[in-house]
């Protein structure tokens, strides 16, 4: 079964796709996500038996989605607004990334599912695409438009590559989280 658009978490528990492996993107709210149709392609160009799902995700379901992730069904998860610093304190282990920015974007399942992880692959999605531009770059100052999670991913690799100067700019000046100034 192919889902046509996002579920609820309840609907997600009741319909056939949580009754074989899977993948989910969660989030509140969640239409807006593409990664159900680009990762479902992938899973089927690689030949890999599961289905990435989008799962609208209450704060009330909050608790139940927490066991849910010991299901034997649930691969891992892809986490999005407004979740990436609500759930650090739920997986087993966390990447050395997501200590350093305090928000996480991904969970899998490792060792044979009896570990779950949290990591963030923000950084890296941010950092590769800079590659190709390393000898152009002046590594002086860098803008950052927004201060989600996301943005503190986008904060730590500029830190990491040694930008001089990082400035956030937030329609809630409130909610920047400027990192520690080294690493």
């Amino acid at each position: 079964m192919t889902q046509s658009g996002p579920l609820s978490f309840d609907e997600f528990k009741d319909s056939n796709l949580s009754d074989s492996p899977h993948y989910l993107v969660v989030g509140h709210p969640i239409s807006h996500s593409l990664s159900p149709l680009m990762h479902n392609i992938s899973l089927q160009h690689h030949s890999i038996n599961a289905e990435y799902i989008a799962v609208d995700l209450s704060p009330q379901a909050l608790p139940e989605f927490i066991v849910w992730l010991n299901n034997e069904n649930f691969l891992g998860c892809n986490i999005t607004i407004p979740y990436k610093k609500e759930f650090l304190n739920v997986p087993d282990e966390l990447s050395p990334e997501v200590h350093a920015v305090g928000a996480m974007n991904t969970i899998s399942k490792i060792e044979s599912g009896h570990i779950i992880k949290g990591s963030n692959t923000d950084i890296y999605g941010f950092k590769v695409p800079l590659d190709d531009y390393e000898n152009v770059l002046d590594y002086g100052r860098a803008i950052i438009f927004g201060s989600g999670g996301a943005s503190l991913a986008v904060q730590y690799a500029l830190m990491e590559l040694n930008f001089e100067e990082v400035i956030i700019v937030s329609r809630s000046p409130r909610t920047v989280t400027p990192l520690r100034e080294s690493l």
